[in-house]
């Protein structure tokens, strides 16, 4: 309908010739007419309220830059033409103090082959893209390896491995690069990789030197605060501090931070497993549990049904435990890796798994929790 039709739908096209009288002489609207009117006006209202919170939500969805990066979590999102999507991770060069950092690993599956790409950025390539220099960024998703295929690649899948030699923030670009809609998953794995706290927002770099002394201030106290944050997983005595990971209804999600428990001190975590669409074949998820001291710290893998048995007193086998990775290392007897426990099982049906970490030995042991899976 034409706005200048809709426009005069709300209102009554003339005064009703019996319309009442009002004190000061002039005419007044029937009681059917006002209330029509005001029906009208609070649909507007209602309308536009709706509208503003879907904008907020959206908005505070986050992933429109760095300062509001994800994390990616290997859910399915869906991208317009031309849009990108930010994401970041954190990485650590190592507990043992290695020569050889570990690699951090990205993959990205797509639905339509060759319709995203993304790019891996560093602290400084972020603070060079604001002050608007040209730049390489530091990676690229490239095709994985297929030897199925004819080119030998794998266009639905990209990968990109790499690592550093500190402690550091890195943020990954996802873009759309086609002309319709797209789909995506992205995952980042690896022993040294962890992720922001829920409400620990990063550090994002300025593109200048900030020359206001209060500006000043705020940003070092926002990097101590972050530091803080940081330095908060290191100790047992912090870590002690919050009731979270206490049991099945406090649980955590595994973000891959660094953790310290007490002796014989337990946590919780979950994470939700989906069967996938090929229900006859369902995907795997694998747990790992890096530790710095090599059988300190035990997990198991309950379902839902063992934690009511637990809850009912029952006894119960548990559905999984970790057990020591393979590895091929000088002077290992059994090829058994004791610093990484491994779990890969998955299941016939969307549900929700728990992972209890254990502190089995006599002084206070830190570990890393990562869970992955398509």
């Amino acid at each position: 309908m034409h706005p200048r039709h809709q426009h005069h739908s709300a209102y009554p096209q003339a005064i009703p010739k019996k319309s009442r009288v009002s004190a000061m002489g002039l005419p007044t609207l029937p009681r059917t007419s006002a209330l029509k009117i005001m029906a009208t006006l609070v649909a507007i209202v209602l309308a536009l309220s709706f509208t503003l919170s879907l904008h907020a939500q959206d908005t505070a969805a986050g992933g429109t830059g760095p300062e509001n990066a994800l994390v990616p979590n290997t859910e399915r999102t869906v991208l317009d033409p031309g849009e990108t999507r930010w994401y970041t991770f954190l990485y650590d060069e190592g507990v043992d103090g290695d020569n050889e950092p570990s690699d951090a690993l990205a993959e990205l599956e797509m639905d339509r082959p060759g319709s995203i790409d993304f790019e891996v950025w560093t602290e400084d390539d972020v603070r060079m893209w604001r002050n608007g220099e040209d730049f390489n960024p530091t990676g690229a998703g490239t095709a994985a390896f297929d030897p199925d295929s004819d080119d030998n690649r794998d266009r639905s899948r990209l990968t990109w491995v790499g690592s550093g030699a500190a402690t550091t923030t890195w943020y990954i670009v996802v873009s759309n690069e086609s002309d319709r809609a797209a789909a995506f998953s992205l995952s980042v794995t690896g022993p040294d990789v962890y992720f922001p706290e829920a409400g620990q927002a990063a550090v994002t770099p300025t593109s200048t030197p900030q020359t206001n002394g209060g500006a000043e201030t705020a940003t070092a106290s926002a990097t101590m605060t972050t530091t803080a944050a940081m330095q908060e997983s290191t100790t047992a005595s912090q870590d002690m501090t919050t009731m979270a990971g206490m049991g099945p209804a406090s649980a955590l999600s595994p973000t891959g931070a660094r953790r310290t428990l007490a002796p014989g001190e337990s946590r919780w975590y979950t994470f939700r497993y989906a069967e996938g669409a090929d229900a006859d074949n369902p995907s795997e998820a694998v747990v790992e549990l890096a530790i710095s001291r090599p059988n300190s710290i035990d997990f198991e893998v309950w379902t839902e049904e063992n934690v009511q048995q637990w809850a009912n007193g029952e006894d119960f086998t548990p559905t999984g435990a970790g057990t020591p990775a393979f590895a091929i290392e000088d002077g290992d007897s059994d090829n058994r890796d004791r610093r990484l426990l491994r779990w890969v099982g998955s299941g016939a049906a969307t549900t929700t798994w728990y992972v209890i970490v254990e502190n089995t030995s006599d002084s206070a042991a830190s570990y890393r929790l990562t869970v992955s899976g398509p």
